[in-house]
């Protein structure tokens, strides 16, 4: 996931800004053509799923201010994410 993401043009702290956790990613944008493309690259993958606002919500964790992510990409039950400078 974090390749497919880092093959899509964009520059990382000047489009946008990505935290990897071992189950979850967590974006930053800094312009609205980052967002479309990331947020699309992240609904065609498998392996997870981009968790909508409400449902953040509902689970007691949106914050408005985004100091969190502006997107949370959550994997599903059995997957992991890593990267090889962990």
């Amino acid at each position: 996931m974090v390749q497919e993401i880092e093959n899509l043009g964009l520059k990382a702290a000047v489009d946008y800004l990505a935290v990897y956790d071992s189950t979850m990613a967590r974006f930053w944008f800094f312009n609205d053509r980052a967002k479309q493309v990331i947020q699309r690259q992240l609904e065609n993958l498998l392996c997870g799923r981009v968790v909508p606002d409400e449902e953040l919500r509902q689970l007691g964790v949106f914050f408005s201010d985004h100091r969190f992510g502006e997107l949370v990409f959550l994997l599903h039950p059995g997957w992991l994410l890593s990267k090889s400078d962990f």
